[in-house]
């Protein structure tokens, strides 16, 4: 203790500052640079909703999502349930699939998604297993949401993966657009009540 009082202005200057300088440097050019601000995220949901009108375009119900890797869209898609006769063609599943191919790995380790609608379980179950960084989502999905409509899983403390969850990006016109579809559906032909279609 005597000798911290004594050489006080030492202690700082030699051996607190060049630390005090490293977090800095640090937060800067690292912190900073990942967080995403609300133009940017709005204009990936855009790219987003430009996937999803694609398969509006073919019938297949309007939801689109990208990958996004250092400020880069490596990997984009829409649901192609019908078109490829797929189960499991959602496009949260194409655009992860489409990326690890591209990265050449099964993690999308610092990869963000994009997807218009909330994904269902299998789709969030997909993004936990990639190691995707942060989901953003557009509309809600009170059928089959498995982030906070239906299920929970984003904040399920069992689960031994997470990522950071954002829904509601350009709300108004993601559920539009599937709005705008089912429109059209029961247009042709009204559809059940238990159909589990978004109305």
């Amino acid at each position: 203790m005597h000798f911290y009082k004594k050489n006080k202005y030492v202690f700082t200057r030699v051996l607190l500052l060049p630390i005090i300088q490293f977090l800095r440097i640090i937060y800067q050019n690292y912190f900073l640079a990942t967080i995403m601000n609300s133009e940017k995220i709005e204009y990936y949901m855009q790219v987003a909703l430009a996937h999803a009108k694609k398969a509006h375009a073919i019938d297949e119900v309007p939801v689109g999502a990208i990958i996004v890797k250092d400020n880069k869209i490596i990997a984009g898609a829409h649901n192609q349930l019908i078109h490829n006769s797929d189960p499991t063609g959602h496009a949260e599943i194409i655009a992860i699939r489409e990326a690890a191919r591209i990265i050449g790995n099964y993690r999308l380790v610092g990869c963000d998604m994009f997807v218009t609608l909330e994904p269902c379980l299998m789709c969030l179950g997909a993004i936990f297993n990639a190691r995707i960084n942060s989901l953003f989502f557009g509309t809600y999905d009170k059928k089959t949401g498995a982030c906070e409509s239906v299920l929970s899983l984003a904040s399920n403390k069992f689960i031994n993966h997470h990522c950071t969850v954002q829904g509601g990006v350009l709300e108004r016109e993601t559920k539009a657009l599937l709005q705008k579809f089912f429109k059209e559906k029961r247009q042709k032909k009204p559809l059940s009540a238990n159909s589990g279609f978004y109305k």
